[in-house]
């Protein structure tokens, strides 16, 4: 029996800067309104806020980048097996 080798890489998140492409984009937009709109110096504040939350949020869970928006976008459904408890009367 012969074995294909699995590479480490393969399953690592893309990363840019540290962080998550998509947060990285994410965050350099952000910074470029910013810096466009306001000064270079709150841009600089912004990006270093902005940058040190996404590497926290990486190397915490990097699956959460992933799930979350999948989330949000997902709605909710209705569960008939779920039942409320109403105060007084009897219910039939």
């Amino acid at each position: 029996m012969t074995t294909t080798p699995t590479y480490r890489s393969i399953n690592l998140t893309a990363t840019l800067l540290g962080i998550d492409r998509r947060l990285c984009i994410v965050i350099l937009i952000a910074v470029f309104l910013v810096f466009r709109h306001v000064t270079f110096l709150a841009a600089v504040i912004v990006f270093a806020l902005l940058w040190s939350a996404a590497y926290w949020l990486t190397k915490y869970d990097p699956e959460l980048v992933v799930i979350a928006p999948k989330a949000l976008t997902q709605r909710s459904l209705y569960d008939p097996g779920k039942t409320t408890k109403k105060k007084g009367g009897v219910s039939l």
